[in-house]
């Protein structure tokens, strides 16, 4: 009965089918779906690696498995769709309220513009040129 109930915690908050998903992608999933849902649930990356791995930033191993869980929580969001969420202040997490779905929109989109503008500052370009070739590249993949 209780596995049953988390199960459908798991599908719902991360709205993704839980046998595509690695045996990786699926113990991120659950330690996020358990434990860090909503900003005040948020989790260093430390703290999540210690947990997955039981390795902290003294052990020289660390930062190849930080990187991983980063991969692989980015896979998650942008190949699954899960939603996982993340703030410097903060940690990662499962946005709760939609605030938090707010707060992080804002965020990524900032930063997301912020690299766009570098990007065509780079080719001396103006940022609705490089949207512009953006919007066609991106119907073009489809």
């Amino acid at each position: 009965m209780a596995e049953t109930f988390f199960a459908e915690k798991r599908v719902r908050l991360f709205s993704l089918d839980l046998t595509d998903l690695t045996e990786l992608e699926r113990d991120i999933a659950e330690e996020l779906a358990f434990h860090c849902v909503g900003e005040s649930n948020a989790i260093h990356i430390s703290k999540l690696v210690r947990r997955l791995w039981g390795i902290g930033p003294e052990s020289p191993k660390y930062p190849t498995f930080e990187r991983k869980a980063r991969l692989v929580i980015k896979h998650l969001v942008e190949r699954h769709g899960a939603a996982i969420v993340s703030s410097y202040k903060v940690g990662i997490f499962i946005p709760e309220q939609a605030a938090e779905v707010d707060s992080a929109y804002k965020r990524l989109r900032q930063a997301g513009l912020s690299h766009l503008t570098r990007a065509a500052r780079l080719r001396k370009q103006s940022l609705p040129d490089l949207l512009g070739q953006l919007k066609l590249e991106v119907d073009d993949a489809r």
